[in-house]
């Protein structure tokens, strides 16, 4: 009990940084204690995690949102999702210049859903370029194949044709 309080103050002193103060610094510093506080996270904390994410954007703070963007890949409500907020956090690895947790954060997006265009190009290319070449043929394979019942109406106007 005591550190979900605990997070709920450091989330309330972010918001005021925010709002009364316009300190972005500071609020990003409360947001990022209220998420270690409230542990264990879970879909409650998505807001927070939000908020905490977007300080982290405006900031460029490219680590910071990688890590953020990975947590909240596990409250994704469906597939893609999920697999658009792991490939977040891949894109924000390769702007860290952390190339290795970029491809794992890709390979965890194509592991979510196997058909996202954007995940399979950017995990393959990675694989491709850390010399796993069977792996990212592997990806692209089954993506190029795939058939059309097995794609999302989401995924039929992006497909490869």
């Amino acid at each position: 009990m005591v550190s979900s309080a605990r997070g709920f103050v450091f989330e309330a002193l972010g918001d005021m940084a925010l709002l009364l103060l316009r300190d972005e610094d500071r609020a990003r510093t409360c947001f990022a204690a209220a998420v270690a506080a409230a542990q264990p996270l879970d879909a409650r904390h998505v807001a927070l995690l939000d908020k905490l994410l977007e300080r982290q954007d405006l900031c460029g703070d490219h680590a910071g949102s990688a890590r953020t963007a990975e947590l909240m890949a596990a409250f994704g409500a469906s597939p893609a999702e999920r697999a658009a907020r792991h490939l977040r956090a891949a894109r924000n690895y390769l702007a860290a210049g952390d190339l290795g947790r970029a491809r794992a954060a890709a390979d965890r997006a194509v592991d979510s859903d196997p058909y996202d265009v954007d995940a399979v190009d950017l995990a393959s290319g990675l694989a491709i370029d850390r010399g796993d070449v069977d792996a990212g043929s592997a990806m692209l394979t089954r993506l190029l194949t795939a058939k059309e019942d097995r794609l999302s109406p989401a995924h039929q106007p992006r497909r490869f044709r």
